[in-house]
Parts: structure tokens; sequence; C-alpha cells
């Protein structure tokens, strides 16, 4: 049987009700409309809850990968080897006072050698050379500092070798500054088998300045020989 209507049915507003006059044992609370003050918000299901864990976990795991990667490329631009320790194993320090003059003038300050002049052909040399010969092969990382070193100047680092006494190898080193700079001695064919002396040369940089004004004092702070590692 179809029941047809011939008004549309009556939409009550439940604000518009006088709730004195219904029976609150005829009202069905699960059902009845909430008034705007009493809306409480829905509760987030566990799907969003893991969704917000995930949000807040994005950015430290960010960090930690840009980490990885910076020191994968640090290591690959180094060649250092995968196996490799990150600390070296061996390192033969010293000080700035262990290398005596050969070339120019220069005083003991405490640990440290101050250079305050040049020798002939406006060239400075410190040397130190050992009783016992150093293994090349051993420690073939060269960590050194100076101090107020000029940029007139140029740097370098000589050595000699146990089977060529009488000859001078020469390796021209990076500006050195305040902090402490390295250099790779395995790039250096000539550094092998057993060394005797070591030391550092300083001359005025070729066409920069006038050699007689090139020079200014500086400080030999310390020099250390490393084997090989991630560090150096």
């Amino acid at each position: 049987m179809t029941r047809r209507f011939f008004s549309p049915p009556i939409l009550v507003d439940a604000t518009l009700v006088d709730t004195s006059l219904v029976d609150p044992t005829l009202v069905d609370h699960r059902t009845a409309p909430r008034a705007a003050s009493e809306w409480v918000p829905p509760r987030p299901n566990e799907s969003s809850r893991r969704a917000s864990r995930l949000h807040r976990l994005r950015v430290p795991a960010l960090v930690v990968l840009l980490l990885v990667l910076w020191i994968g490329l640090f290591g690959w631009a180094a060649q250092a080897p995968l196996t490799g320790v990150f600390q070296p194993d061996q390192r033969i320090h010293f000080s700035g006072s262990d290398f005596h003059v050969v070339m120019g003038a220069g005083v003991e300050d405490g640990r440290h050698l101050g250079i305050n002049s040049v020798g002939a052909e406006h060239m400075a040399l410190q040397a130190r050379s050992f009783a016992t010969p150093i293994d090349a092969d051993a420690v073939r990382v060269l960590r050194y500092r100076l101090q107020d070193f000029p940029r007139t100047l140029e740097l370098s680092f000589v050595f000699r070798r146990a089977d060529q006494p009488d000859d001078v190898h020469t390796v021209t080193l990076p500006p050195a500054g305040g902090y402490p700079a390295y250099f790779d001695l395995s790039t250096v064919p000539d550094w092998r088998g057993r060394i005797v002396e070591i030391g550092f040369a300083e001359f005025p940089t070729a066409q920069l300045v006038p050699a007689d004004i090139a020079f200014r004092p500086f400080s030999l702070m310390e020099a250390e020989l490393w084997s090989p590692s991630w560090r150096g």
C-alpha cells in the first residue's frame, strides 16, 4: 500500500523546541542533537596518529641522511679507505722549538720557533734531523701550523732520504694560516723509504712583491706526521 502526503513533512528545529515540555525519559540522548557549545571534535584514529608521528620524524631523518652524505663525499674527495680508522694509529709530534734554523735567524719562544729574518737569497729554512730514520710509508699525512705567516711568502716542505742523503726533496705546501693545515704526502713520489730529515723553507713568492720587502716575522708552532686515517 502506498501512502501519499498532500503536504511536505514539517521539519522542526531542535533549538526552537521547549525542552521543558518534553518527557526526558522519551528522549534518546545518543541521537539527540547537541548544542553548539557542547560540540566535541572527533577523536583521531590510529592511522592519523601514525601519520603525525612519521611527520615529526621526517626532519631528524633528513638531517642524519645529509650528514652521512657529506661524510661520504668528504671521504671520497680525500680518497679515504672505507675500512680506514677515524683517528691516526701513529703520530709523530714536533714542536716548533724542535727545529733548528739553517738559513735566516730565529729565536725559541717556549715550544715555538720565531723566525725574525731571512738568509741568503731572501730565504729562510728550519730543519729537524733524526738519529733513527722514519718509515715514510707508515706516516703519509703532514699536519703543520704557523702563526702570522705572510701571504707574500711561499711555504715548502723539505726532506732527505737515507738512500740519497745529499739530495733535498721539496714539496710546495698550501698557504699556512692560524689553523692547522694538512697535506697528503702519499701523492709525492719521492716520499718513500727511510726519512732522515724534514724541514720547512720560506721564500718570496715570484712576481708578487719585491723580495726585499716580502718578509715579515712569523712563528713555526708545530708539525706532525700521521698514519693514514679519515681525520687526516
